[in-house]
């Protein structure tokens, strides 16, 4: 018996042809784009069986990942059905797998193990305590501190985005006042 007849047994229904090209896909990246009720999570469970009987993994070496709890719950459920006892696949959710792998491996990027990951609403949440602790004159910036904060998220996320660490810019813009300064003084 093919693979496909084998996992369209195990699942016991036919596989459409778009999701029979998603579950034997080469490895490679690809993107599949699906809608609510189009069978995500068994092509997802099916890609797993797939993945082990064509011998790409064992099942302890598949990782299957998604948004959120309830998914990861579902996804590992219908894989554990289709793989039997031939082992259970790594599944979770995008942000605990990689807080595990923070965890893990972090100290290779100078990140503690056991340290916290900020989640978006605690990220905010701190970025709020900081601007109402500050003690810099924001009431002369002509604007709310739900817009500083705004700022600061944005600016954070940028220099994350590019590797750009606080300190280097925390220099360039002690650097930038004191030349203002400098020029202020030279023209008077």
């Amino acid at each position: 018996m093919t693979s496909r007849g084998r996992i369209e047994n195990a699942l016991g229904h036919p596989l459409s042809d778009e999701q029979w090209a998603a579950i034997s896909a080469p490895g490679e990246p690809a993107a599949i784009v699906a809608g609510a009720g189009s069978g995500k999570t068994t092509v997802m469970a099916a890609r797993m069986l797939w993945l082990v009987l064509e011998g790409w993994a064992a099942p302890e070496g598949v990782l299957g990942l998604t948004f959120t709890n309830k998914a990861a719950g579902e996804l590992l459920q219908r894989a554990r059905g289709l793989l039997g006892n031939e082992g259970d696949p790594v599944v979770a959710t995008y942000h605990s797998f990689a807080a595990r792998l923070l965890d893990d491996a972090g100290i290779r990027i100078g990140r503690e193990p056991g340290a916290p990951v900020l989640g978006k609403a605690a990220r905010h949440s701190l970025a709020g305590r900081v601007v109402r602790g500050t003690n810099l004159p924001l009431a002369d910036l002509d604007t709310s501190p739900t817009q500083v904060v705004s700022a600061l998220l944005a600016l954070d996320d940028s220099l994350a985005e590019l590797d750009i660490p606080v300190a280097m810019v925390r220099e360039d813009c002690v650097d930038l006042i004191d030349d203002l300064r400098s020029e202020e003084h030279t023209s008077e």
